[in-house]
């Protein structure tokens, strides 16, 4: 490849990652605007129809809720961001594992409570106090480890929706254009998430499928200088890494 052709190549990432990241703050900042919305309103209940919206989402093209729409996601992208120490979390807290027991916890507790409290009450423990633990949680992790260690292990909407888009149509995956050069893997917010599927790229010399922990915030797309990076349908794409649907955080 000659220069002149690199330099294209280059810019046309580059492009492509600014035109990515544009339309993904404009829906992050939608979502924020419309919450705060039906919290005035009074509708308590939005976060709940959120994470169904997620959810279904996530049957079609995995967790691309949490990637564009989420709120506590724009809060940590946009604000947890600047004061995150960026390192990785203790070794029992980045095992998928954890999630899982989290995630049984949080919706026994939530179930509980949703039929056991009503009135006024119901408000504050249920829609409310949700969305509180969830930020709280995701605020103290990010800012102690990875921005996005909250979302990439922890959250029970980002474990249940890893799990329903193994089966979805859409995925991300990796193909044999790839220089195992890592800078998509360093544009990752989440982190650990590329990096199985570029190893078996270069062991395998076939595509990869991405772990269906990937939030589809396209930021590695964008990154990718040979564009190896594709969302979307694959017909013939490999399967995904086994054990990789919920890897571990690495520091940034």
């Amino acid at each position: 490849m000659s220069k002149a052709d690199k330099q294209s190549k280059g810019t046309a990432c580059t492009q492509a990652k600014s035109m990515f990241q544009n339309v993904r703050n404009t829906t992050q900042l939608f979502a924020v605007l419309l919450s705060a919305l039906l919290l005035g309103l009074g509708v308590y209940y939005f976060n709940i129809l959120f994470v169904l919206g997620a959810l279904l989402a996530a049957l079609f093209a995995g967790r691309v809720f949490c990637g564009w729409i989420c709120p506590n996601g724009a809060w940590i992208d946009h604000g947890v961001s600047r004061f995150s120490r960026y390192r990785k979390l203790p070794g029992i807290l980045n095992h998928r594992w954890f999630g899982y027991g989290f995630t049984f916890v949080f919706l026994t507790a939530f179930a509980f409570v949703h039929w056991n409290v009503q009135g006024s009450a119901w408000v504050w423990l249920v829609p409310i106090g949700m969305m509180g633990v969830q930020v709280s949680l995701a605020t103290i992790l990010g800012g102690l480890y990875h921005p996005r260690s909250f979302c990439s292990h922890i959250c029970p909407w980002g474990v249940l929706g890893a799990l329903i888009g193994k089966k979805g149509r859409y995925q991300m995956r990796i193909d044999t254009s790839c220089k195992s050069c890592h800078t998509c893997a360093r544009q990752c917010p989440l982190g650990g998430i590329l990096e199985p599927a570029i190893a078996q790229v270069k062991d395998r010399k076939e595509p990869a499928q991405v772990s269906t922990s990937c939030m589809r915030c396209m930021r590695c797309v964008g990154a990718c200088p040979t564009n190896a990076l594709q969302f979307g349908v694959h017909e013939d794409a490999s399967k995904q890494v086994k054990g990789q649907e919920h890897p571990a955080v690495q520091s940034g």
